[in-house]
């Protein structure tokens, strides 16, 4: 792949876009449910269909990947995702507002897959690290969106610019990313010996916990970046903007944690750091609980949870494009696609636990759980490869 240093940047670039994107939705949830005369407990439905459309393109994008260039998918998704984003602040059809969250799914789920696999290829030996250095420029699309959504939000009429500004640079990126050359993997499957039936055996075993840990993170972190702000509203009677503002210290503490793992993880190593994480996401997710109507200790808990989930996503795409590497974007795909059904199915829930009285976050501290029982599955399923790799050495040298 050439134009290395190019591809990064606009890559890093685009995951600010993605993340703003992202996240505007949760602090402008109570504006768009009221412009659709649609009940605030069922608006969860928006970001789910935003992840069935995120979904779909990761599976099928992967398989593009195994045999054509990165632009094949990061083009069409920056322009599907500017393309939703207009329709959004378009429309005040529920039915056309749910298609116009499909196209941004899609959009953010070709995105995410082109870059993540563009940058394990061209980072290779150092792929956590780097990934996570890529997932911290999301992390600073989430913080930015709240805080552009909360200078939009001082005058309620004008929440629809809070869609404006990542569309526009969406449209911008997509151009960019046109004028980057970049190889095709069919000439690497030219000059490998490998027999491409083996390149097209997926192990699904080492995958499943992997899916599952990413499943319920990416459930809790859109649920919480979607809910957190209605749930300040509902239980401690909070303005909007100030709501806003606690749903951007998530994206702040996902930022900086992602920043420093990029350090932690070339140190420690993936479980390690992992498991530290997991730990602090639960203990912010019981103060949250705990904390009721006081803003100050709720705002502790999100930064807590953001913290601890900062890892998560680009170590669990590193590990399983590292498994298989010759089988790398369908896998990335797999992984990605299958757990972003998390994203569809718990913001809906946590809309239905809350019953319009809170922001259902009893939903994060389980899904918490869950992450910590999924990263236990995957340290036995390591030493088990351990133990046999081992095992099958010391019979070869004997």
């Amino acid at each position: 792949m050439t134009n290395r240093r190019n591809v990064a940047i606009v890559s890093f670039v685009s995951f600010v876009a993605m993340g703003i994107t992202s996240s505007v939705l949760g602090p402008t949830l109570p504006n768009i449910a009221a412009a659709l005369v649609l009940p605030i407990e069922n608006a969860g439905i928006l970001r789910a269909a935003q992840q069935i459309g995120m979904f779909g393109a990761t599976l099928a994008g992967g398989y593009v990947l195994n045999r054509f260039s990165p632009r094949s998918v990061l083009i069409p998704g920056l322009s599907l995702m500017a393309a939703g984003l207009v329709l959004t602040i378009s429309t005040g059809s529920l039915n056309v507002a749910l298609g116009a969250m499909l196209l941004i799914g899609i959009g953010s789920g070709l995105l995410n897959l082109g870059a993540n696999v563009a940058i394990v290829a061209l980072y290779e030996s150092n792929a956590s690290a780097v990934l996570a250095a890529l997932h911290t420029f999301f992390g600073l699309g989430l913080f930015g969106g709240p805080l552009i959504a909360e200078q939009v939000l001082r005058q309620p009429e004008n929440w629809r610019m809070a869609y404006l500004v990542p569309a526009i640079t969406s449209v911008i990126l997509a151009v960019a990313f046109a004028l980057i050359h970049m190889d095709s993997p069919r000439r690497a499957e030219a000059a490998s010996p490998e027999p491409s039936d083996a390149r097209n055996s997926i192990r699904w075993l080492p995958l499943l916990p992997l899916i599952l840990l990413l499943f319920t993170y990416n459930g809790a972190g859109n649920g919480i970046g979607d809910w957190i702000a209605t749930h300040l509203q509902l239980v401690a009677r909070a303005a909007a903007d100030s709501a806003a503002q606690v749903t951007s210290l998530y994206g702040l503490a996902l930022t900086a944690g992602r920043a420093i793992s990029i350090v932690a993880l070339s140190r420690f190593g993936n479980m390690r750091v992992m498991a530290a994480a997991v730990g602090i996401s639960i203990v912010g997710a019981v103060l949250i609980l705990l904390a009721g109507a006081q803003i100050g200790a709720v705002a502790v808990g999100v930064a807590l949870v953001g913290l601890g989930f900062s890892p998560v996503y680009p170590t669990v795409i590193a590990i399983a494009g590292q498994q298989q590497p010759e089988n790398r974007g369908a896998v990335t795909g797999i992984v990605a696609g299958i757990a972003s059904v998390g994203g569809i199915v718990v913001p809906v829930i946590q809309g239905w636990v809350g019953a319009g009285q809170s922001g259902g976050m009893l939903v994060t501290l389980a899904s918490a759980l869950i992450m910590a029982a999924s990263l236990f599955m995957i340290h036995l399923m390591s030493n088990g490869e351990q133990q046999t790799v081992t095992a099958v050495e010391g019979r070869s040298g004997s």
